[in-house]
Parts: C-alpha cells; sequence; structure tokens
C-alpha cells in the first residue's frame, strides 16, 4: 500500500509515496517548460495575490487545464490573519472556485479565521465540485459542518500536537472525508499515518486503505 501525501509544497521521487504538489500560479511557465511528471496542483494563494497579476494567473491556470496530472486548483482560499486585503481575497477564490467547477476539477483550500464566509460562498455560489480544506485544527462543530457542506479535511503536523483540537475527536469524523499531508514542514507523513490511525481507533493498514481510496474517488475518478 501507498501513503498519500495530498497537499505539499516539496516533490520527493520515494517508492510507495504519492504525491499532490501545489505550485504557484505564477510558476506555471516554469512548470510548463519542465514537463512534470507528478501529480500536482496550481492556484494563487492568498498571501500572495497582486492586484495587477492575477488576471494573467488565471489566464495561466485556464491553460494547463487539461493536462492529466493536474489534479486540483489551488492552493487558494481565504485568510484574515495574513495576505492580500479581504475583498480582493474574496474576489479572486470565488474566480478559482469557479474555473476549478468549470473544469470538474477539486479544488485545494487555504482557510484562516474566514470558515463561516467559506461556507456561504460555497452555499450561495452553489458550489457542487469537491473542496479539501487543507491543515484543518479547528473545532469538531466546524469539522463537521464544512462536512456537511460537500468539503472535505486535510491534516498535518497539528495532529501531532498535545494540544490538538480534534485529537478527543477525531472518531467522530467520517474517514472518506479525510486526508493527511506534510504541506512546507519537514516531515514523515508516515509519522501522521501513525498518529491518526492512533486518534481514529482504527489500524494503519485500514487508514492507508482508506487514504487510497479518497483519493481515487476525489482526485482521479472525480465521483
Amino acid at each position: 500500500m501507498n501513503y498519500i501525501d495530498i497537499h505539499t509544497h516539496s516533490y520527493q521521487q520515494q517508492k510507495g509515496l504519492i504525491q499532490l504538489v501545489s505550485y504557484f500560479a505564477k510558476d506555471i511557465p516554469q512548470l510548463v517548460g519542465g514537463k512534470i511528471q507528478h501529480y500536482f496542483s496550481v492556484g494563487i494563494h492568498p498571501w500572495y495575490i497582486s492586484p495587477c497579476c492575477y488576471p494573467l494567473e488565471l489566464k495561466l491556470m485556464e491553460g494547463i487545464a487539461d493536462k492529466p496530472n493536474l489534479l486540483a486548483f489551488g492552493e487558494c482560499g481565504l485568510d484574515k490573519s495574513k495576505g492580500a486585503e479581504w475583498d480582493l481575497q474574496e474576489a479572486v477564490f470565488i474566480e478559482q472556485a469557479q474555473l476549478a467547477a468549470r473544469f470538474r476539477k477539486p479544488l485545494m483550500v487555504h482557510c484562516v479565521k474566514a470558515f463561516n464566509e467559506l461556507v456561504l460562498i460555497r452555499t450561495q455560489y452553489n458550489f457542487k465540485n469537491k473542496w479539501l480544506v487543507h491543515g484543518f485544527n479547528g473545532s469538531v462543530e466546524t469539522a463537521l459542518q464544512l462536512i456537511e457542506k460537500g468539503c472535505y479535511l486535510s491534516f498535518g503536523k497539528a495532529i501531532l500536537d498535545s494540544n490538538f483540537r480534534l485529537k478527543d475527536h477525531f472518531m467522530e469524523l467520517p474517514f472518506d472525508r479525510i486526508f493527511l499531508e506534510t504541506d512546507a514542514g519537514d516531515l514523515d507523513i508516515r509519522e501522521l499515518y501513525v498518529k491518526a490511525a492512533e486518534l481514529g481507533g482504527i489500524s494503519q493498514e485500514t487508514l492507508q486503505q482508506r487514504m487510497e481510496v479518497n483519493f481515487d474517488l476525489i482526485f482521479l475518478r472525480h465521483e
């Protein structure tokens, strides 16, 4: 069985490891020139939105939407603690969400202190494609609300922390809606699997099987 790292910024060619590597839209010309073969996503991060550049970046994203190894758009999202001014963040996020919906791609979402707004946008625009909220470390109430609205959750280094907010509620989450990730950290994805299996009260083998099924359904078959 493989280990699935659903969100990382650093590609590693390693047997038994499947990664979805996140790139910035501004880097698309170099990505295309390099002819990357691994799975990847591409988006405009809310920290790095440029009012003058994002329209071109959206066009670049649209231009590679048919690449078979582009499995998702993003990461993109909403962040009240850092980044571009709010109205611009919201507008650029909506445009990327619409692009992902048009091409029937999942959306990798960065969300900090803006979960209510995220749910509102998904509801108002009636988005039906899969959204995956990466690096989730919110409450169980927020987690279940996002899942109810059709979102998936990815957990990273926070689950290793003794103060992890969901440590006593992790087994309440439906395992067909979760993933694990290393993001930008210097982490071994296997360490996260060990901890997630412990918190979820299941075997690591069962967790690996579930993650592979999730990956296949959401990112390869888009069901």
